[in-house]
């Protein structure tokens, strides 16, 4: 036997051990917890119905690859197939991964971050050097392995200088390692230098792998090797003892294990993988004693069709959802207010306490009322449209399981406005889900607010189409709902509420006549103050909320979403984790502030009662010339209207994949992803509708004064910050714009735009979104 063929027979019987070892590991992880609430897990099963079709392939993708590389480990006969197996089916895991969480982020539920936030070059990084590193001590395999290492180079430059949706990962890392002095003790900036380590393993290890390009190891299995395969994960566990230590027993260490041990599996099954092939690639077949079976080309070939074709049949299932409607109206009826007002809100409300009561006991009595109550549901439905009657009696019977899930609800009340729609019905309904944690685990709460279209208006805003219904809310007013327009990126339009901007509207033209930015009982240096909880949700609905004048509502995890689960009372903060709404995701009604731990840490304004009054007085003053320029109070209210629309149609562009702007991470470097996130899309929001017509921009920049003087702190007040520091080009906090805040500059801010004509407002609001998202803002034209 040759020494070529006694190395790749090694490689060969290892490749085959790991794949035994590794696709069960793999496949146990149909038993990692999608999400962990008060220490219950919620498994991937029980969520399945509230995923989108791309979402529940993306969920299972790394158990059907564990399936897939465990089967053929004793069905494939040549090393260098399994190796093909092996790596096509890794391979089409990450295509599925990364489609299924994009199509997830428009829809009612995000992928976790367990499941979707890895980071593939940094791990095949790793893999490559400890591939490459074996592959330098066979005499027969070094040029393979000298292509490897360089590979794996490559791969970690393009994971740290490539920045996904911000920051690069080394410039991240630069500027945590030049604050490192400015930490408060010795213990603080250990701890920085332990992360930055962990941070920097997967370039350390790859650069020296570098080594042996010149100098090959002295044995099979170098120890650089080990380190790349083992280290990060070692270092994890470390991590998991401490938590162990701490008496952290609970369902999230064991969470925390699995995913280091399917960590460890990927890294050894693509190190091995990519050793099989590089030596079947470089030795010709007769020195290799293979065994009959597919030739190496051959069964390549296959591998990369069937990835090919696998990959693209999910990136067609993850297609987001197309925008724009044509909606023709027909005149309002009194039996379809009646309908819509009255019937559905009736049997909706009996459904609830129904399902709120049968947990308790069989509550037949209230079964029965809800039944009463569908049956006039559609029977009214069938007198005004057959295809509405059809789709409330779906609504109806399918609405009467328990296990509902939240991306159904929403599915069902699609097709009741799409019938609607298809019948020039002027009415939407709008379907929330609140999610509960109770002693039994998560309990869903289902409801249904109705509205009345008074106009349907289209757009194009480069070559893609959108649309805008203006609405009046219709019979049981929604509670805490004070929105001047929401947005979901599920939904294929933007909603105004028209009843929300006309109290608004006079609120405004009160303080212009006084020349003041605040409403009574506002105080200065106070939160600006809210009508209801909260405006936004969760992560995919975003709004705009009456009480912050003209605010638009800060959105769960991504500020302008799609699928609206309400998070209640409950769990304010669980929704800004993702657990409800994100961006057209599951979408949570928060009140729009950060995580309390992080919020609590972020510095107050400061600066001394003038000049904050200063600041208050030239807002007031804006706000009074803004007023004046419309021309009257149906001039203005024609005014907010318009702002308020362009507002939600930027949200409705942007969805939930807008790259986080640098200074957004800068600036909000101590809040959590998804107030980062949400920000990031309201900064794009009020930015944009600045650039609209009349009295656009100063409105626009009397509602981010407001957010900057009246704020103490949360993600409001951190857009106003950032929004007025890009339109005046000035600073308003102390060194290099880092340190405390300075109420001064801001009002020095405040005043040097108001100097601006509307015209060089709106210029400025289009550089100032250049700027942060790296392309010119769009115009938006609309479509008689």
């Amino acid at each position: 036997m040759s020494e070529a063929a006694l190395f790749f027979g090694l490689s060969s019987a290892r490749l085959r051990a790991r794949c035994r070892r590794g696709g069960a590991a793999l496949a146990l992880g149909l038993f990692l917890p999608y999400e962990i609430v008060d220490e219950t897990p919620q498994f991937v099963w029980s969520l399945l119905p509230e995923l989108p079709p791309a979402g529940v392939l993306a969920a299972l993708s790394p158990t059907a690859a564990g399936l897939a590389i465990l089967a053929a480990s004793f069905l494939a006969r040549r090393a260098s197939s399994l190796a093909v197996t092996v790596l096509a089916a890794l391979t089409l895991a990450g295509l599925f991964i990364q489609f299924g969480a994009d199509a997830a982020a428009w829809e009612v539920l995000d992928l976790p971050e367990s499941l979707s936030g890895r980071s593939p070059p940094a791990l095949l990084a790793l893999s490559l050097t400890a591939a490459g590193a074996s592959l330098m001590f066979r005499p027969a395999a070094r040029r393979a392995g000298r292509w490897v290492l360089s590979a794996a180079l490559v791969a970690a430059a393009l994971f740290y200088a490539f920045p996904m949706r911000g920051e690069a990962p080394l410039v991240l890392l630069a500027r945590a390692l030049v604050s490192l002095p400015e930490l408060p003790s010795l213990r603080f900036q250990l701890g920085m230098l332990f992360i930055a380590l962990v941070a920097l393993w997967p370039l350390l290890l790859p650069i020296a792998g570098l080594q042996f390009l010149n100098r090959p190891p002295t044995r099979e299995q170098p120890l650089l090797a080990a380190f790349a395969l083992y280290g990060l994960p070692t270092i994890l566990l470390l991590f998991a003892y401490r938590g162990l230590l701490g008496g952290a027993l609970g369902a999230g260490l064991g969470a925390a294990l699995l995913a280091i041990a399917m960590l460890t599996a990927l890294l050894c099954l693509m190190a091995s993988a990519v050793e099989v092939l590089a030596e079947a690639w470089v030795t010709p077949e007769a020195e290799l004693a293979l065994a009959p079976g597919l030739p190496l080309q051959r069964a390549a070939m296959i591998g990369a069709l069937a990835t090919v074709l696998l990959g693209s049949a999910q990136w067609q299932l993850a297609r987001p959802p197309v925008k724009g409607v044509t909606w023709t109206l027909k005149e309002r009826t009194a039996e379809g207010d009646e309908l819509f007002g009255e019937r559905l809100h009736t049997w909706s409300e009996a459904r609830l306490r129904w399902d709120r009561r049968v947990r308790a006991d069989s509550a037949a009595g209230r079964l029965v009322q809800v039944k009463s109550a569908a049956r006039e549901l559609t029977n009214a439905a069938r007198a005004l449209d057959a295809g509405l009657g059809e789709a409330m009696v779906a609504l109806t019977s399918e609405a009467g399981q328990l296990d509902l899930a939240g991306r159904r609800w929403y599915r069902l009340f699609g097709e009741v406005n799409e019938a609607s729609r298809q019948a020039g019905l002027p009415y939407y309904v709008d379907p929330t889900v609140r999610v509960y944690q109770t002693e039994e685990g998560l309990r869903r709460h289902f409801h249904a607010h109705s509205y009345r279209i008074e106009k349907a208006r289209r757009f194009t805003m480069g070559r893609q189409e959108l649309a805008a219904l203006h609405v009046r809310q219709l019979g049981h007013r929604r509670d805490g709902h004070a929105r001047l327009g929401f947005s979901r990126d599920l939904q294929p339009f933007a909603l105004v509420v028209l009843d929300e901007l006309e109290p608004h509207r006079d609120e405004v033209v009160a303080m212009a006549a006084e020349e003041v930015c605040l409403l009574d009982g506002e105080k200065e240096g106070s939160a600006v103050p809210r009508k209801g909880d909260g405006p936004g949700s969760g992560s995919g609905d975003s709004a705009s909320d009456a009480g912050a004048a003209g605010d638009v509502g800060m959105a769960g995890a991504g500020a302008a979403d799609a699928s609206a689960v309400d998070a209640g009372a409950a769990d304010a903060a669980a929704a800004d984790a993702g657990m409800a709404d994100a961006g057209a995701t599951s979408e949570a009604e928060t009140s729009g502030a950060p995580e309390a731990p992080e919020d609590e840490a972020m510095p107050l304004p400061g600066g001394d009662d003038g000049e904050r009054r200063r600041g208050l007085a030239v807002c007031g003053a804006m706000l009074a010339e803004a007023v004046r320029n419309a021309g009257g109070e149906e001039p203005l209210l024609v005014a907010l209207t318009e702002a308020t629309e362009r507002h939600e149609l930027q949200h409705q562009v942007d969805g939930p994949h807008l790259p986080v702007a640098t200074l957004v991470r800068r600036r909000l470097g101590g809040y959590g992803e998804a107030s980062r996130e949400r920000a990031n899309r309201e900064l794009s929001a009020y930015l944009a509708e600045m650039t609209g017509p009349g009295s656009a921009p100063r409105l626009g920049l009397v509602h981010l004064a407001r957010f900057a003087l009246l704020g103490r702190r949360g993600v409001e007040h951190q857009v106003g910050l950032i929004a007025l520091e890009v339109l005046s080009g000035r600073e308003v906090r102390g060194m290099d714009g880092a340190g405390k805040l300075d109420v001064g500059k801001v009002a020095q801010a405040l005043e040097q735009l108001r100097q601006e004509g509307d015209d060089a407002l709106r210029e400025r609001a289009r550089q100032a979104w250049a700027s942060l998202f790296g392309e010119a803002l769009l115009e938006v034209q609309g479509v008689p």
